[in-house]
């Protein structure tokens, strides 16, 4: 069991983020433009405004570590093969199932660089985030399926527990404050006309039964955070209902928040200063991969501040 009790003393402390959704939580943010002038800390505040002295976002924050399974390759996420091993944004970042999406990041990178440094802790990172898939138990075509099946098979057992278990030999003596979850997911039920009554429904579902796995691997003197995003994939009024019922699951718990993602701009809607150096692809960018409708780079690491502003203020840290 991880430690997340508060302690006093010279002790060990860690950060432990699991993300969690479909691929928009995995990250579609495309590393190589954190060499541009849109990458820096402040962005969540400042943006639109470019670069002018601030420290840029580089790929690899310090004392960041992720638990990389190399069987999500092949869609085998049951594989018992995960590592923990130093976080590389475009070398370990994604759970794709192609090389080239190893070049995107999420919300982690920023949160990852913010929190720790502010803390001067290590932060661990897990991502169990699969594109195409639905929250709601009968939906969701692509693999590995609805997200009843992710979390009790796949984000519990191939990914957390293991990551625990493993982390215990990576890290011995570490203590884990409670964790953070961040929870962007919503476009397969926006897709498909889903209400807010049945997706908040599905969610108690998935969060009653995760609650009860992180009670049982975490020593807890408070819940987990878990936050919530709201996202702007297809800005219709079907993505709307998705992100009330977020606003509206948040409202009955304490320990649920909301960070809304949707006045940042997607990879469609780069302009050319901001996808520098990296051209815009119509579709696919020089990098091979598609500059579509979800959450650019500027939004990931934008997200990723305001979680970290969030835990200030909420006292979690």
């Amino acid at each position: 069991m991880i430690d997340g009790a508060k302690t006093s003393g010279a002790v060990t402390r860690g950060l432990f983020l699991w993300l969690k959704g479909q691929s928009i939580a995995d990250g579609q943010g495309l590393r190589q433009r954190l060499n541009g002038e849109y990458s820096y800390h402040g962005i969540a505040a400042a943006y639109p405004a470019a670069r002018v002295a601030q420290t840029k976002y580089t790929n690899v924050p310090a004392d960041t570590f992720i638990y990389n399974k190399a069987g999500t390759v092949d869609n085998n996420w049951g594989l018992d093969d995960g590592v923990w091993e130093t976080y590389q944004a475009g070398t370990n970042s994604h759970n794709g199932d192609f090389t080239d999406e190893q070049n995107w990041f999420g919300h982690e990178l920023s949160l990852a660089h913010r929190a720790g440094a502010h803390l001067s802790e290590e932060v661990f990172v897990i991502k169990s985030a699969f594109g195409g898939t639905g929250l709601i138990s009968g939906g969701g075509g692509s693999l590995p399926g609805p997200w009843n099946n992710e979390a009790r098979q796949i984000g519990v057992d191939a990914y957390l527990k293991r990551s625990l278990r493993d982390l215990r030999v990576f890290r011995p003596g570490v203590r884990m404050r409670p964790p953070i979850v961040i929870w962007d997911q919503g476009q397969y039920e926006a897709g498909i006309g889903t209400t807010g009554a049945a997706y908040i429904a599905a969610f108690e579902d998935m969060y009653a039964y995760d609650t009860k796995v992180i009670e049982s691997n975490f020593v807890l003197d408070r819940p987990p955070v878990w936050y919530l995003i709201l996202s702007n994939f297809a800005g219709d009024a079907n993505e709307d209902v998705i992100n009330q019922a977020k606003i509206d699951i948040a409202a009955l718990h304490t320990n649920v928040r909301v960070i809304d993602g949707t006045m940042y701009p997607r990879n469609a809607d780069l302009t050319t200063a901001e996808d520098d150096p990296i051209a815009k692809g119509s579709p696919n960018n020089s990098v091979g991969l598609p500059d579509n409708n979800h959450l650019s780079h500027i939004g990931h690491t934008a997200i990723g501040e305001l979680i970290h502003l969030d835990l200030i203020s909420i006292g979690y840290y």
